[in-house]
């Protein structure tokens, strides 16, 4: 009979093929009584022994799959370029398990089509490669000569079949796959594709990035802790196998970390980057990866695709047609993830039709350019990953319109920004924060483009609409110093009144940032109100919002008597337009100068008038703000329990928002007010709440509050010791009290902060300690304050640190006039001590 395939064709194709030496499997070619090799020609062969390189952080989806695949009988590894899914799949070839070994029995191989071409017989080359053609074999008819031959070849036996990059031969890989599923009984097909094959049967398998630290990981300078990260493993092991010196230390941790986040967790540009230490500190590596395309230019001579990170990713770029070229560059000016609606409003905007580009969206998912999520509203999200978006960004700036695509993208987020700035004031709230914090990259993206290129226009819209949510949300978008370049972006051409509500919201912010920022905010605060009045909108509503916030920065520089008039004509002006908003933060701020030079009864009084506006409007921020200055205030008239109930209703406000960093601070300061109080155990599972919450650590009022608390803590724990650790404990303590007034000034909380140095002195003192220093930084912070109780805690601390009885009684009698004074009871600070000292006098 006619030979079924001729020798001529073996060359046709050159296709690899991979196959497992395990010793527990039975090769497939050769077994009694099966088809043999084709003997005039000899494929291109090489086995899947041991790898060269270790395998590193895929452990779970590895086992996840070796079970995937006795379930199903086709299974496609989907992912990016560079994913490591080839790798993944020899894996499951390497390492065989007994769960795997029946569907494999007669053999297990890796055939990589990378060099194979659309239009090809895919059938014969498999057929070659496999070394399954012969000339004796009878084919069922019907079907095509190659197709019904490697049918033939492979029923009833039980073959793993790994067929490795499919995603330039989708329809041919797809027919061929369908016919050995619904054609043959037993045999196992896993796929390796960038897009799933679409076939009937198949089950997809994600292969995604290695699990990096989050950008809120505080443990990211520890080695011990990062190395629990699958991508910081991979760097580690490439990088010692580049230089076996090499070690992930402190020094390079942070920058280590950097570069797999900034590389996304994939594996091939961090194993290409890794190889770099030879020559490149970690350090320089990061600071290249703003060119990474040109950085990462050196990698495996055996596999074209991965030679480079740029031929990775033209690989997946030349599968596109031009349509998905396009719409793949216009939606690199995304940073971060967006939603369809903004895709297709995007669109819109640059002329291009919505509905086609929702279709190649979704197809750019399907070739796994694009990632999908799922929002926490439900809706999907989508980004490309930071390697896939800077190439993406090559690719329109090629195209000549990274400026119109970045200007339209601009634009829509302003427009975005504007919808939502009321709902910031409204019982809407917390759905515009999420919403914003989703946009975070995009916005600060819009606003960097609109002060690189001079668009003062748009520039200042985006800090007007933002202004309340800066202030809520800290540096989130673009923050204070964002602000301030804002302003200087062509100051001579801005609209006067866009330029006056960045001026307000400059004040405003740079009032509770570094102290070095107050007197440009304050100067911002009066361009403000000049302008203003020079334009005759002295009844506004804008001119009532530069008073409040000027009100507020003037008391933090403690010109009283300005702010108390400002803070006035901003609740005249809130009472005359009805703007009950207004009317919240002009009494807000009022009960907070008050409170700030121990005017503890019109504080409250005025706090809680602000707490109740705030409740009309539904701002829980504004309203949870009135709630920690009242419980401030309680705390300071000795009213501890009214301050904890106070302080837990501010905390129920915070989390009604889904702000798990805004609480930390609120749960610090119960923690301090239940050791105040004596409730030890509440003490201990408020801090565990709060040591749970990973942003303890991220603001300076947080970390106050909870170093305060460890200092009491520890003094408390001193009193019931032996004299030796009683002064090692005193001496912690000392520290503690040191860090706690440190972050509480910083926080704008200078009253605690003076309470925390004065009890560094007093423990240092018990500790026979050098006393000096902290009191002098002790007295110089007391005479910045207009706060009455200033003086009266420093006569406290003097008393309790004096040599002898007579100096204390001294002390002490000045101390009781300053505080009879003020009107107001001493701290619960200093009570107990005050209590025994003036015991000890009454006995002498």
């Amino acid at each position: 009979m006619p030979a079924l395939v001729e020798p001529a064709e073996f060359q046709r194709v050159e296709v690899r093929l991979k196959e497992t030496t395990a010793s527990a499997w039975v090769r497939l070619l050769g077994r009694a009584g099966g088809p043999g090799p084709a003997a005039s020609q000899s494929p291109s062969v090489r086995t899947v022994g041991r790898s060269i390189a270790s395998f590193v952080g895929r452990d779970r989806e590895l086992a996840e799959l070796r079970t995937l695949i006795t379930r199903s009988r086709l299974v496609t590894l989907v992912g990016p370029g560079g994913a490591g899914k080839t790798r993944l799949a020899e894996e499951v070839l390497r390492a065989p398990t007994d769960e795997l070994s029946p569907i494999c029995s007669d053999g297990a191989y890796v055939v990589d089509l990378t060099a194979c071409r659309a239009g090809e017989d895919l059938c014969l080359a498999l057929l070659t490669t496999l070394r399954l053609a012969t000339r004796s074999f009878y084919g069922p008819p019907g079907r095509g000569p190659t197709g019904d031959a490697l049918v033939a070849a492979l029923t009833h036996r039980r073959v793993l079949l790994v067929l490795d990059n499919c995603e330039h031969l989708l329809d041919d890989v797809a027919v061929v796959i369908d016919a050995l599923l619904t054609r043959t009984g037993e045999t196992t097909l896993l796929a390796t594709s960038r897009e799933a094959l679409g076939v009937p049967g198949e089950t997809t398998f994600a292969v995604g990035s290695l699990v990096v630290p989050s950008d809120e990981d505080q443990d990211e300078g520890d080695p011990r802790e990062v190395l629990r990260y699958s991508a910081v493993r991979l760097f580690v092991d490439r990088a010692r196998s580049a230089d076996p010196g090499f070690r992930l230390t402190k020094q390079n941790c942070v920058e280590v970390v950097r570069i797999c986040r900034r590389l996304d967790g994939l594996p091939l540009p961090i194993e290409l980057a890794a190889a770099l230490v030879r020559a490149l500190a970690p350090a320089q590596i990061a600071e290249r990866l703003a060119d990474r395309f040109r950085l990462l230019a050196r990698g495996s001579r055996t596999v074209p695709r991965h030679r480079t990170l740029q031929a990775a990713m033209d690989w997946s770029h030349d599968l596109l047609d031009e349509p998905t070229r396009e719409v793949f560059a216009y939606l690199s000016i995304f940073r971060g993830r967006f939603s369809l609606p903004v895709a297709e409003n995007l669109a819109v905007r640059l002329g291009l039709c919505p509905a086609t580009t929702i279709e190649l969206v979704l197809r750019l998912v399907d070739k796994s350019l694009l990632q999908a999520t799922a929002a926490d509203d439900g809706t999907m999200r989508y980004r490309m990953l930071e390697t896939v978006r800077e190439y993406a960004a090559g690719r329109l700036a090629e195209r000549g319109h990274a400026h119109k695509v970045g200007l339209r993208h601009a634009e829509l987020y302003v427009e975005l920004a504007e919808e939502q700035s009321p709902v910031l004031r409204s019982a809407g709230q917390g759905s515009a924060i999420r919403m914003l914090e989703r946009e975070d990259g995009n916005l600060r993206a819009a606003f960097e483009l609109c002060c690189r290129t001079g668009n003062h226009e748009l520039a200042l819209r985006l800090v007007a609409a933002l202004g309340w949510y800066l202030w809520m949300r800290g540096d989130r978008a673009f923050g204070w110093p964002g602000v301030a370049r804002a302003l200087n972006t062509r100051p001579g051409e801005q609209d006067p009144l866009r330029r006056t509500r960045a001026l307000i919201w400059s004040c405003h912010l740079g009032s509770v940032g570094h102290r070095a920022m107050e007197p440009q905010a304050r100067a911002h605060g009066r361009q403000a109100q000049a302008i203003l009045e020079r334009l005759g909108l002295t009844g506004s509503a804008d001119y009532g919002y530069c008073m409040f916030v000027s009100a507020f920065s003037a008391y933090r520089e403690d010109h009283h008597a300005e702010a108390d008039a400002m803070a006035a004509r901003a609740q005249q002006l809130g009472a005359a337009l009805g703007d009950p908003w207004l009317m919240a933060c002009a009494t807000c701020v009022a009960g907070i100068g008050h409170a700030l030079r121990g005017e503890f009864t019109d504080s409250a009084h005025w706090l809680d008038v602000s707490a109740t506006h705030y409740r009309t409007t539904g701002d829980a921020w504004g309203e949870h703000r009135a709630l920690v200055w009242l419980s401030r205030t309680h705390e300071s008239t000795g009213d501890l329990r009214r301050a904890e109930e106070t302080a837990e209703a501010a905390v129920r406000l915070v989390r009604s928002l889904e702000l798990g960093d805004a609480v930390v601070p609120l749960l610090g300061w119960i923690v301090r007010l239940r050791i105040l109080r004596g409730n030890e155990s509440g003490a201990t599972s408020a801090l565990a709440a709060v040591e749970r919450n990973r942003w303890w650590r991220s603001t300076s009022e947080g970390i106050g509050w909870i170093t305060d608390s460890q200092a009491l803590r520890t003094e408390a724990r001193a009193r019931n010791h032996p004299k030796e650790t009683d002064t090692t404990l005193l001496r912690q303590a000392a520290e503690l009290y040191g860090q706690a007034a440190t972050e509480l000034a910083a926080a704008g909380l200078p009253i605690h902060a003076l309470h925390s140095r004065c009890r560094q002195v007093i423990v240092l003192a018990r500790a026979d300690e050098h006393t000096s220093d902290a009191l002098d930084m002790a007295i110089e912070l007391a005479n910045t304050q207009s706060d009455r109780r200033a003086q009266g805690i420093i006569l406290d601390a003097m008393c309790l640190v004096a040599q002898d009885e007579r100096t204390a009684a001294h002390l002490l009698a000045q101390a009781d006039k300053k505080w009879q004074q003020t009107g107001v009871g001493r701290s619960p600070t200093f009570a107990a001590d005050i209590r025994h000292i003036r015991s000890v006098l009454s006995t002498q």
